[in-house]
């Protein structure tokens, strides 16, 4: 694929805080890249807590069009598949909603599906616990 486009998809239920902190994150690397062809899908799993309402407040001023739908089934295979069918890019990133974004996270991307031969990609998860464990 030569110049592919990407549809970043994040699935998420009731944890607005966790993907406040995941949006700022992924728009602060996706502003540094100066992307074209991005954009992304959040996929609330019926909440109740305003996590749809926390993302939309999002959409104006992110560096890639972002959008926000809601999937009232709940599961997070059937969110997946609710942002597989609604995504616009022909690859497609699945992200948790508590994950930061490294520097370079959007040009690893688009370097490795620069390569026609690549079909499926992935990187290191590092975990961050917090200061206290629970039992």
């Amino acid at each position: 694929m030569n110049n592919p486009t990407f549809t970043v998809v994040v699935c998420t239920k009731d944890r607005r805080e966790h993907l406040s902190r995941c949006l700022e994150s992924l728009a602060l690397r996706l502003s540094e890249a100066e992307v074209e062809g991005w954009d992304v899908l959040v996929v609330d799993n019926a909440s109740s807590d305003g996590t749809s309402d926390e993302a939309r407040a999002f959409e104006s001023g992110f560096p890639a069009a972002l959008r926000v739908i809601t999937e009232e089934r709940l599961g997070l295979s059937i969110a997946r598949n609710s942002g597989l069918r609604e995504a616009k890019g022909e690859v497609v990133i699945f992200v948790d909603d508590d994950v930061t974004f490294h520097e370079g996270w959007v040009k690893a991307w688009e370097v490795a599906f620069a390569d026609s031969s690549v079909a499926a990609a992935g990187g290191p998860i590092i975990p961050v616990f917090p200061d206290v464990l629970p039992a």
